[in-house]
């Protein structure tokens, strides 16, 4: 699925001088009412490895493009930007640091992947988490994972489609120690779809 995205700094001056506390927002336009995003602790356009990031959803599609400066909170401060600065005396601002096309290969509750076509971040990004309940997810950048046969594996017309609870229960049983022709078996698909989603979890 090929959709945009748009990424931001967001930050104000802390109460200590020289001190700025800010995070960084990766936003998603999927042509739905309420878009996703991710509040990512560092910047990936800098930063490829152990991004933290937070899952949240926005029902304003003005936040997409959105960039400029947020008012202390007040009267005169647009209602619907309102959760873009908590501060009573300091402005807040939202600058954009790259925007583009992007494709998002995998979209599961564990593990989401993409390709980016921006001008600052490119090519195969992956976010992940431990478990479904989980609510902190790691970004970073990867390799497109490459099946045993030299074929790329984001090429999933010889894959089989699975369930989320199959593809929990693929991770477990590799952390477990099960080999790759047992789990297929006891989940009744084949080994090539049990290979691809041990790759995408950095499991073999």
């Amino acid at each position: 699925m090929s959709v945009k995205f748009y990424l931001y700094h967001h930050w104000w001056k802390g109460s200590i001088i020289g001190k700025q506390i800010s995070h960084y927002d990766l936003r998603f336009d999927e042509d739905k009412s309420i878009h996703r995003y991710f509040r990512l602790d560092k910047n990936p356009t800098f930063y490829n490895k152990k991004i933290v990031g937070v899952k949240d959803k926005c029902d304003d599609d003005r936040w997409l493009t959105f960039e400029g400066i947020i008012e202390p909170r007040g009267e005169e401060t647009r209602k619907w930007l309102v959760r873009g600065n908590p501060n009573k005396r300091i402005v807040a601002h939202v600058d954009r640091i790259d925007s583009g096309k992007v494709n998002i290969i995998s979209d599961t509750p564990m593990f989401i992947s993409f390709i980016f076509f921006g001008k600052e971040i490119k090519g195969y990004w992956i976010l992940k988490k431990a478990t479904p309940k989980e609510t902190v997810w790691t970004f970073e950048k990867s390799e497109l994972p490459k099946s045993y046969d030299g074929k790329n594996l984001e090429d999933k017309r010889n894959l089989q489609k699975i369930t989320p609870e199959t593809e929990r229960m693929i991770v477990k049983l590799t952390k477990e120690g099960k080999n790759r022709p047992d789990i297929a078996s006891e989940n009744k698909i084949c080994q090539a779809t049990v290979y691809y989603y041990q790759k995408l979890y950095g499991l073999v």
